[in-house]
């Protein structure tokens, strides 16, 4: 079953947030007003696409995982760029491929020239299985936005990434999607070695 991320089927008026936070005004009202819009809106769209996931058996984070190696194949990805891409901690990213793998979407192997490297790619399985799944899911997004004119969906991806820069700041372009790490992954070279990114002192 699905989760919902919040419960409040009815957001707070303005007059109800100023009653509740008489502390706060002006702006600040409006950004918190923001943020449960926001939050509202996440949810309602998150909901039919998990409903949809779970009838493949898969969830978002597999299916992040899935479409990344799609998207290499049929290069093999190593499990420190797919965790630094999907914005995940090593860890969780081998709990997320040990379930694909098991289900045989996915196939990892070790690198012969350095054992500690371990390269994944998306299997035939797995293929057939994104084949299938990604036109009901790709229709199932359409939905979301379908009643929207065209020009207020472009007005309303225009503002999202404002705000998403604003959110985010510099930080998103000097971290990328891997925020919760303060060290970068360290690149896999040409020959599947590890090369640091860290610049040796002077």
């Amino acid at each position: 079953m699905v989760s919902p991320l919040i419960f409040l089927r009815e957001l707070p008026s303005d007059e109800a947030l100023r009653r509740l936070l008489p502390q706060y005004k002006g702006n600040e009202l409006e950004s918190i007003e923001c943020y449960l819009l926001l939050l509202r809106s996440v949810n309602d769209m998150l909901h039919p696409v998990e409903k949809l996931l779970s009838k493949f058996k898969l969830s978002r984070g597999r299916l992040s995982v899935l479409l990344r190696l799609l998207r290499e194949h049929p290069q093999h990805v190593a499990v420190s760029t797919l965790a630094h891409d999907c914005g995940v901690r090593q860890a969780t990213m081998t709990g997320l491929l040990r379930g694909l793998i098991n289900a045989k979407l996915a196939r990892k192997k070790t690198c012969s020239k350095d054992k500690r490297v371990s390269h994944v790619n998306i299997t035939v399985n797995g293929r057939r299985l994104m084949n299938v799944l990604l036109p009901f899911y790709f229709a199932e997004i359409e939905k979301l936005s379908r009643r929207m004119a065209s020009s207020d969906r472009t007005s309303l991806i225009r503002l999202l990434r404002e705000y998403i820069d604003s959110v985010a700041g510099p930080e998103r372009h000097t971290a990328g999607a891997c925020k919760h790490s303060p060290r970068r992954p360290n690149r896999i070279t040409s020959t599947g070695q590890h090369k640091s990114n860290t610049r040796s002192k002077r």
